[in-house]
């Protein structure tokens, strides 16, 4: 057992959000249990939510998936890729529910 992640200390640091940081962010169980299909973008360079966070909600979805990372930082990817980021959303909108 984890003890750091179960006070919130992994996740969340700086925050002193202790023990009810693990109920705080139920994204992938939200997204699981809702069974749409996910776009996940993350910035390796984000500093405002780390990509091991954005990586982890990729690798717990159990629903039809897709992701886009970047060396950007936080919500940067159209600014520098912005072709690729259009190409990316267009193509997976299209491609509709699973």
């Amino acid at each position: 057992l984890n003890w750091e992640w179960l006070s919130g200390g992994a996740l969340y640091r700086p925050l002193p959000l202790g023990w009810t940081a693990p109920f705080a962010m139920r994204t992938t169980a939200w997204l699981n249990d809702a069974g749409a299909p996910v776009l996940v973008m993350h910035g390796q360079r984000d500093t405002v939510i780390p990509y091991a966070l954005g990586r982890t909600l990729y690798d717990g979805l159990r629903v039809p998936k897709e992701m886009l990372t970047s060396h950007a930082g936080h919500s940067e990817i159209p600014l520098f890729e912005a072709a690729r980021y259009y190409e990316t959303v267009t193509r997976f909108i299209r491609k509709g529910p699973a």
